[in-house]
């Protein structure tokens, strides 16, 4: 439901708004609201919380503006749905499909228009015109068109082109004056950043890959680590998600080891912190006894980390878990299929990533939040190499998933790997419990660590 004059003391600012804005954008977005008026409606919840328009609401308070056109939708939607709308709506108001409207009779301001108007004249792109489709056929009319008085579109042809496929009215707001005003609508009004989400470690246990062998493979382990290794290496899973593979090294006499803080019991629907104690308990005793390893793999741990702090633990960690003549194999996901162009919106198999400046994306998994990160092949190896002398990346041909192998672990200072030691094997856990019987395993990391680079 459209409303021209919502009052702006009856909206609900939204627990958690999923893109930032700078000073001078926002100072920006007021000019632009002086100049122009509020062309696009502000998005709200049945129950008046905002969906999408938080900056706007804003700019508006603050310019002392009492009330604001609104798209209520048709009924109210949870948190997850609210930031994903969110997120959807911004990376969808495009122009790649080519439309004009038959503005005869129209006037200056809202009004809706009948789909007959609407005349196509190119399609954009089909994935992008079936989500917006989705929405407006789940939750109502969402979106508005800014058109010149010659029924030229200036902003969101393709919400327009999926009215006419749908055969819906449609919202525009006619601008008689738009001189500079698609300079304006181009600018960057905010960007998406996931930290005001606090998500928590073990909520990337849902992330985790239920690997078998057989329907669901390890790329890295069956054409990189299983060609490599005999059974004369000491190997470390680091993050072994459900162990498949590293278990089925131990029954083939391999000496294997693995790490899984969130190490998912009872088919993966509980966390199994005993095994976890085990794990702990078992490398502790191992390199106490053998010293480091000769080969450690991180498979698709790094697009699993919630930020790049515990990026740089993990990768601390794994050096120094490394001998100095071993081998590191490492999996990641690769962004090399996101389009700029889209707001950094990437369309994968079943699904659509939304990525912040630092290349991270959330979904919603079994009702929290999880965090996926994503790497061209430059920035891992700008990673890579602040931890290892010699790296060899290779991408899959799908441009989905990159592979590298490392040698000769730089050194870290003792106290950067203590840290990173003391977090990475006592992670938290639910309830804010964490583990504590890490103590004698760091210490005796650190050992070998200072013993390694002695030689």
């Amino acid at each position: 439901m459209f409303v021209e004059n919502f009052p702006l003391g009856k909206i609900v600012p939204a627990q958690y708004n999923p893109r930032e804005i700078t000073e001078a954008s926002f100072e920006a977005l007021k000019k632009s609201i002086l100049k122009y008026g509020i062309c696009k409606p502000v998005i709200l919840n049945k129950n008046g919380t905002i969906v999408a328009g938080h900056q706007r609401t804003k700019a508006m308070s603050e310019l002392g503006l009492e009330y604001t056109p609104a798209f209520i939708l048709n009924s109210n939607i949870k948190t997850n749905e609210e930031i994903r709308f969110n997120m959807f709506h911004n990376s969808l108001e495009t122009e790649e499909s080519k439309i004009k409207i038959d503005v005869k009779d129209i006037q200056q301001g809202f009004q809706f228009i009948e789909p007959e108007q609407i005349i196509i004249e190119e399609k954009g792109d089909s994935i992008k015109n079936w989500e917006i489709c989705n929405l407006i056929n789940k939750y109502g009319d969402f979106g508005c068109l800014v058109v010149d008085q010659n029924g030229k579109v200036l902003h969101n042809s393709d919400y327009g082109f999926c009215c006419k496929l749908l055969n819906r009215k449609l919202l525009i707001y006619m601008l008689k004056n738009s001189e500079g005003f698609s300079e304006i609508i181009k600018k960057d009004y905010g960007k998406y950043s996931y930290k005001n989400l606090n998500i928590k470690s073990y909520n990337q246990t849902h992330c985790q890959m239920c690997r078998n062998g057989e329907t669901i493979h390890s790329r890295l382990y069956e054409n990189y680590v299983i060609q490599y290794i005999s059974k004369e290496h000491r190997i470390l899973d680091f993050g072994a998600g459900q162990c498949f593979y590293i278990n089925r090294l131990k029954k083939e006499g391999f000496m294997a080891h693995c790490y899984e803080p969130f190490f998912n019991g009872n088919n993966g629907k509980k966390l199994d912190i005993g095994r976890v104690k085990e794990m702990i308990s078992d490398l502790e005793t191992d390199i106490k006894q053998n010293g480091l390893f000769d080969v450690v793999i991180l498979d698709s741990v790094i697009n699993s980390v919630v930020n790049d702090d515990f990026e740089k633990n993990v990768l601390i960690s794994c050096n120094s878990l490394l001998k100095e003549n071993g081998v590191f194999y490492v999996a990641t996901r690769c962004n090399g299929r996101v389009n700029r162009k889209m707001s950094k919106m990437t369309y994968h198999t079943k699904y659509i990533e939304f990525l912040d400046d630092n290349n991270y994306s959330i979904s919603f998994r079994k009702g929290v939040f999880t965090v996926q990160k994503f790497h061209s092949e430059n920035s891992l190896r700008k990673l890579l190499e602040k931890y290892f002398e010699e790296i060899e990346i290779e991408k899959t041909t799908d441009k989905k998933m990159m592979f590298a192998v490392c040698r000769k672990p730089l050194r870290v200072k003792q106290e950067e790997i203590q840290e990173a030691l003391n977090i990475e094997f006592n992670m938290e856990y639910p309830n804010g419990l964490f583990l504590n019987v890490h103590k004698k395993l760091v210490e005796n990391i650190l050992r070998e660590n200072c013993e390694k680079y002695e030689r």
